[in-house]
Order: structure tokens, then C-alpha cells, then sequence
């Protein structure tokens, strides 16, 4: 756990991660905002060719909202090899015909047989839009269908929801971490790392704006997942972990996937 006021190793490698660069590109580098690595743009070009999402996520480098190169945004590394193989096979059920993508009506037939199996009853008319709006969630780049990366990027939350808070910790970068404390001393109100639950939302809204994860409700409050009134940055840090690497992967518009408390 880093701890409220100790310093952070945020050096990085700048060589280019990219497969097959040359080494020496006069194109500029864009900056990883999670790991501070740099990719050349003509590289990335080259690996991103048809890809309009990509493309689309390597315009904000230069902006507030930052980038994070393929490895950072890719939360499966972050999983253990029986958690992929367990998310190879989900996907396989929500794709039938073995086509790579899986659509609206395959999404909600898995959810309706999932339904019967486990609660012996059809879903209910509130249940079939809830899958379509989870649906609609996970299509990020609004083809109308599903494909592997895109269920990755929400299965992987689901599986690290399951781990244990230091597991989750452990696999934050020290860029990170220095990014939320640091907006989080902007609101501490007595410079002893604690918070009040009013300077609590500020520093969530705060962070979500910064990285274009603004809710379309406007409700911030159902993003603290710390439920006491003094909010001490070890217990932040803990319970938003899960929160700082679900926000990794580049998002366009106003799709993510951030943990949301449970208040039942």
C-alpha cells in the first residue's frame, strides 16, 4: 500500500514497445498514462490500421483524458490463466455460431437460458432490458455486436471484482496511484489524509471528468464505495482500486465499466 506522503517511482521505459520499430522514428511519441511508456505514432498507425476504435482512443494522448497503450488497456494480463480460460468458454456460450461476435439476440437468449437454469422461470420484461442495456454497454464501438476485446474489457472487471482488495492494489502503477492522491490532498481538509464524504464525491467527480467517464445521470454518489463519513486514503485507495483499473481501457464517449457500490 503506498502510503499518504511517500514518494513514487514513476520513471518509466520510453523505448517503443511496438512490434517491429525501427528503432529510430522522427514521428512523435504518444505517452502511456498508466505506465508512461512511448509508442511512435507512425508505429501505432501500423498496428492500429483498421481499427477505428484504437485510432479514435490515440487522438486524446495529447489531451487531458490521456491514453493507454494496448498492453495497460488490456485487463486480461491482469488475470490469472484459469480466469481466461473460464472467460474463453463464457464467450463461446454467448456465440453459438462461433462467428467471433456476439449480438443483441445471442446476448439475451444466454441471459434467458441463464435464467431458466438457474431460477427455473423465463426473464422478466425489467430483466430483458436490463441484458440489453448491459448489451449496449459492452458494444463500445456501437457496431451492434460484441466482439472479443469488447468482452474482455467488462468480463475482466467482473473476474477482478473477485479478488482480493491487496491483489487489486498490487497492480496499480505508481502514475496512477500519484494521480488519485493527488487530487485526493487537493480535498483533504486537514492534510492528515482524510476526507469528508462532500470532498469525497468532489474527488471522484473530479477524477472521472478528468478521464471523459462522466455519468449521463450526473450521479457521482453511486461511485463511492466507501460508506463511512471520514474517508482515509488507505481505505480509498483499497476500495478504488478496482475503480483505477477498470478505467484503464480507452473508452470512447461515455461507456465504462466503474464498480458501482452496492447499497442493499
Amino acid at each position: 500500500m503506498a502510503s499518504y506522503d511517500a514518494e513514487l517511482d514513476t520513471s518509466a521505459d520510453r523505448s517503443c514497445p511496438v512490434r517491429g520499430c525501427p528503432g529510430f522514428d522522427s514521428s512523435v511519441k504518444l505517452e502511456c498514462r498508466v505506465c508512461g511508456r512511448c509508442c511512435h505514432t507512425s508505429c501505432l498507425t501500423r498496428k492500429n490500421k483498421g481499427d477505428q476504435h484504437a485510432m479514435a482512443a490515440m487522438e486524446n494522448a495529447s489531451t487531458d483524458k490521456g491514453w493507454s497503450c494496448f498492453h495497460c488497456e488490456n485487463l486480461g494480463l491482469l488475470l490469472e490463466e484459469e480466469d481466461t480460460q473460464l472467460m474463453m468458454d463464457n464467450f463461446d456460450q454467448h456465440d453459438p455460431d462461433q462467428n467471433t461476435q456476439v449480438t443483441v439476440d445471442e446476448f439475451v437468449a444466454f441471459q434467458q437460458n441463464l435464467c431458466r437454469q438457474t431460477k427455473g422461470r423465463e426473464l422478466s420484461e425489467e430483466e430483458e432490458q436490463g441484458a440489453r442495456d448491459a448489451f449496449d454497454n459492452i458494444d463500445i464501438n456501437k457496431d451492434g455486436s460484441i466482439g472479443w476485446w469488447e468482452f474482455v474489457t467488462a468480463e475482466s472487471v467482473r473476474f477482478l471484482q473477485k479478488k482480493p482488495k491487496e491483489y487489486l492494489v498490487k497492480q496499480l502503477n505508481p502514475r496512477e496511484i500519484k494521480h488519485i492522491r493527488d487530487i485526493f490532498k487537493e480535498q483533504d481538509f486537514n492534510g492528515q489524509g482524510m476526507l469528508l464524504q462532500a470532498n469525497y464525491q468532489d474527488v471522484i467527480k473530479q477524477w472521472m471528468d478528468g478521464l471523459g467517464l462522466e455519468p449521463k445521470d450526473g450521479d457521482y454518489t453511486k461511485y463511492l464505495l466507501v460508506e463511512s463519513g471520514i474517508v482515509q486514503w488507505d481505505t480509498f485507495l483499497r476500495e478504488h482500486a478496482i475503480s483505477i483499473l477498470s478505467a484503464r481501457p480507452n473508452i470512447s464517449g461515455k461507456k465504462h465499466f466503474l464498480p458501482v457500490a452496492n447499497r442493499s
